[in-house]
């Protein structure tokens, strides 16, 4: 059994539970409100996407294959990156939030002249520690397992399909929400933290990013709630979104940060080439003997599946 086989049934596994996690865990779990949305991110995020592609690592091994921890954390990229990326990662990641807040933005706004409308559970933050708590829901856990599964998985499985490996794995971290209103930028956040492993070869970077984007995330909730001097990016937000000098200023940094995300994915992939991590020519081909990916019967089964549920989202929010 090939590697690429191997990835597409733990992912195909991975897909259906989570996708019967979502429609079990609304049905007499007891639970209400945020106490329902952390079970199901906790049984998710650990048995999901963590736990099956590690048992299924080991389960679905070829006869006389000694895998051990060492050999899935070196299969599933768990590498060392240098300073001089780290940097550069810091500086995509800033980027990328601005970017995917935007994007959210507007494919909210094209969404709801559709008729589509979302509601969702408010967080109440009586403590510090319900701060700690939602960072590590929200950001900790999703920044560490959805990568272990999306650049570590997918990555071992699609690496020989060159390039093509980085919208694979997009595609999929975006229709593995099964939610209309996350796709648009969470297939952009897909992109991004494919091309850091991608060019690094290594799934660290994509942990950090996915966490500090997450964490913003909960930063800003918690200031709109509270209050505080974190409020200010609730303010920064409406002034963006709620006047004309707010939508210029807000495009001219779109593109200043799209610009300093590419400059810095150049200089990566310039380092990436020159150390033999990624070959030369910019979008490489399949390896030789690699299953071309519109033979790949089962990715494009894990892909309707997760198109039917993604629509499904759509259609509730219109017709509800």
């Amino acid at each position: 059994m090939t590697a690429r086989l191997r990835t597409n049934i733990t992912y195909f596994v991975l897909i259906v539970a989570t996708l019967l996690l979502r429609i079990s865990v609304y049905e007499g779990v007891g639970l209400e409100g945020r106490g329902l949305d952390h079970y199901f991110t906790f049984v998710a995020q650990i048995v999901c996407f963590t736990l099956v592609p590690v048992t299924m690592y080991f389960a679905l091994r070829k006869k006389g294959d000694v895998l051990t921890m060492h050999t899935l954390t070196s299969d599933f990229g768990f590498k060392k990156v240098g300073l001089r990326n780290s940097v550069r990662t810091l500086v995509i990641g800033i980027a990328m939030v601005y970017m995917a807040t935007v994007i959210s933005f507007v494919w909210s706004n094209l969404l709801s002249l559709l008729g589509y409308s979302y509601s969702s559970t408010p967080t109440e933050y009586e403590s510090v520690g319900h701060l700690f708590l939602e960072l590590f829901m929200t950001a900790v856990l999703p920044g560490f397992c959805e990568e272990f599964a999306h650049r570590g998985l997918l990555f071992y499985g699609y690496r020989d399909s060159g390039f093509k490996v980085v919208v694979v794995s997009a595609l999929l971290f975006s229709l593995m929400h099964q939610n209309i209103r996350q796709t648009a930028y969470t297939f952009f956040d897909g992109l991004v933290l494919a091309l850091l492993c991608y060019y690094t070869g290594s799934i660290w970077p994509g942990v950090f990013v996915h966490f500090f984007n997450n964490a913003i995330s909960v930063l800003w909730d918690y200031g709109s709630v509270t209050g505080g001097w974190l409020s200010f990016m609730d303010k920064a937000s409406d002034w963006l979104y709620d006047s004309l000098v707010g939508y210029i200023v807000g495009a001219i940094i779109f593109v200043l940060a799209g610009v300093a995300m590419v400059f810095m994915f150049k200089r990566m992939r310039d380092d990436s080439v020159k150390n033999g991590i990624i070959p030369a020519q910019p979008f490489a081909k399949n390896k030789e003997g690699a299953l071309a990916l519109h033979k790949d019967v089962l990715l494009y089964v894990i892909i309707a599946l997760g198109v039917v549920a993604t629509i499904f989202t759509l259609v509730w929010g219109i017709i509800r």
